[in-house]
């Protein structure tokens, strides 16, 4: 199953909680029943399981085209009964954030938990939380997203990381940085608040919708928008922000302490910024790259097989892959 949000006379879905994101056309039937307030759910035999905040229901049936037909309705108990399905064993392949000291997970009921360092109450998850599908632990704070897609950051808010908008309303995806956050909202608009020392928060007038986003430790924002375009604003002191003009489209984006990664859509990984520790070097033999993170001074992609590859600074054998780990990567199917 698929998470997605519709708006404005289109719905993105986000494949099994990853970073590639579709932009789709819903007719005008779809479009107008109050989309800023469905979250939906895109089920395998392409029916679209959508709840309103008022917890009223619709369910239109997906067809290859991905317009959608014979809309109807259905109990709002059988509804719930999918997303919470989608919620116990979807959910469950993106649900951990590892922050500076910190680390967070959504267990299978869709509970937000926290451990490690709590100097500024990055692990005190409110108790009215709720049922959580995504979260980012970032520096000294944590941003988690719950079923409806209201966003609720805590932690250290000493630069306003933690001051969430009024006016966001439904948030798609959230990016916890140093000490500023991201988030992309139910029409595809980004809005990144806290420190903007270097312009990591200024997000540019004529970005457009965006699809995904990276806050990055140290003042810097990368963005994916819906052409598949990269941009990154903020710090660029050793041109992680320089993104390569030969990129093409990116499907998905990483942005380290001092590097940045992207996936374009053909596999390949790209990686550009301080490379003292080579963390930029791609190994020749990594073939079609499924995920990526950018760490400190590494970096760590897992290809299309599941095997899981890191290059860079291994003081701390953060690049020591054990011989027989496997990273189980499900197929991304629409």
């Amino acid at each position: 199953m698929t998470l997605a949000y519709l708006f404005g006379g289109m719905y993105i879905y986000r494949i099994h909680l990853r970073s590639r994101i579709r932009l789709v056309e819903l007719p005008r039937e779809v479009s107008l029943a109050q989309p800023l307030e469905m979250a939906c759910i895109l089920s395998v035999d392409k029916r679209l399981w959508c709840l309103r905040a008022d917890f009223t229901n619709a369910v239109w049936l997906l067809n290859k085209a991905h317009q959608t037909e014979n809309a109807a309705q259905f109990p709002v108990a059988q509804v719930l009964d999918v997303v919470m399905s989608f919620l116990r064993l979807s959910v469950v392949h993106e649900v951990v954030s590892a922050g500076n000291e910190h680390t967070c997970v959504i267990d299978a009921s869709g509970k937000l938990q926290c451990f490690g360092k709590n100097s500024d109450g990055q692990c005190d998850v409110p108790d009215d939380l709720g049922v959580v599908v995504q979260v980012s632990a970032g520096r000294l704070h944590t941003c988690a997203v719950d079923a409806l897609g209201k966003l609720q950051c805590f932690g250290d808010n000493s630069d306003g990381q933690c001051d969430v908008p009024d006016d966001l309303g439904v948030v798609v995806q959230v990016s916890a940085g140093g000490l500023h956050t991201c988030a992309i909202d139910a029409s595809g608009k980004l809005h990144c608040f806290g420190n903007n020392h270097l312009g990591q928060c200024d997000v540019p007038d004529d970005l457009g919708v965006v699809v995904q986003v990276s806050a990055a430790c140290v003042h810097r924002t990368c963005v994916i928008d819906a052409s598949g375009k990269l941009h990154c604003f903020g710090n660029n002191f050793s041109g992680q922000g320089d993104v390569p003009d030969d990129l093409g489209v990116v499907v998905q984006v990483s942005a380290g302490v001092l590097h940045t990664c992207a996936i374009d859509a053909s596999g390949k990984l790209h990686c550009f910024g301080d490379n003292f520790y080579d963390q930029c070097d791609v190994p020749d033999d990594l073939g079609v790259v499924v995920q990526v993170s950018a760490g400190g001074l590494h970096t760590c992609a897992v290809d299309a097989l599941g095997k899981l590859q890191c290059f860079g600074d291994d003081i701390r054998d953060q690049c020591d892959v054990p011989d027989d780990l496997r990273v189980v990567v499900q197929d991304a199917k629409d």
